[in-house]
């Protein structure tokens, strides 16, 4: 599960580190360089004004909650379908209304969430593409739901060490199993949908790719609770 920093570096897998030689390496390949894409997509899709921050995180707040606990006022709508699922990270804060966002419109079909993770800092958007079932995880203007994921205990797991592809530098990945709680919201409205918690969830084996902040030689990076909420969200995200 990656965050997004402003720049990427993409590394890696070493061979000395457990992952890298397995058979599912090529998937993983597949699924780490979508999410850089994604990441460079959506720096390249939020508007520069919108009250985002800076393009490498999705909360456009300073990361509290508003004074007195009241939850702000809804984002004004600008078209609906018309924001990327990057701004719009403090519906996480409370349930703020974002009413240009995606409708969610309860027919039959997938309705993607825009996740985003608080390991400390606040909110950040992290791309999720390969934790949950393909189309869940909305990484554009299709997300009509807000999955909160608030880490509530991390126990450090084994390092992944990388090579940087331009510089041949060894990059360490610090891993953590952690325990999350959940919120989903739907992002037009605030509503709240789902309010759950997890066991702490093991880290398991390192990624083939890994993306760092530039100039930076370590990243940090919490187990996935995807395939423990699958079926949970479920009802919520796969509609029949």
């Amino acid at each position: 599960m990656r965050h997004l920093p402003t720049l990427l570096t993409l590394a890696v897998l070493l061979s000395a580190c457990g992952g890298g030689g397995s058979d599912t390496a090529s998937g993983e390949s597949r699924a780490a360089e979508e999410k850089a894409s994604a990441a460079a997509l959506l720096m390249t899709e939020a508007p520069a004004d919108d009250g985002a921050g800076d393009a490498g995180s999705a909360d456009s707040s300073d990361g509290t909650e508003p004074e007195g606990g009241a939850t702000p006022g809804p984002v004004p709508a600008v078209g609906a379908g018309t924001v990327p699922a990057v701004t719009f990270g403090d519906v996480c804060l409370g349930g703020r209304a974002h009413e240009s966002a995606t409708p969610y419109t309860q027919t039959a079909g997938v309705h993607p969430f825009a996740p985003y993770v608080d390991a400390g800092e606040g909110f950040e958007f992290v791309a999720m593409n390969g934790d949950f079932p393909d189309g869940w995880s909305g990484s554009s203007f299709d997300a009509e739901l807000a999955l909160c994921l608030t880490v509530t205990e991390a126990v450090p797991a084994t390092p992944c060490e990388f090579e940087d592809r331009d510089t041949g530098e060894t990059l360490t990945l610090e891993t953590f199993d952690a325990a999350y709680d959940v919120a989903l919201y739907v992002a037009q409205t605030g509503e709240l949908l789902l309010e759950t918690s997890t066991e702490l969830v093991p880290y398991g084996d390192c990624p083939f790719i890994a993306s760092f902040v530039e100039g930076e030689s370590t990243a940090v990076d919490h187990a996935s609770p995807g395939p423990v909420l699958t079926e949970q969200l479920n009802a919520i995200v796969n509609l029949v």
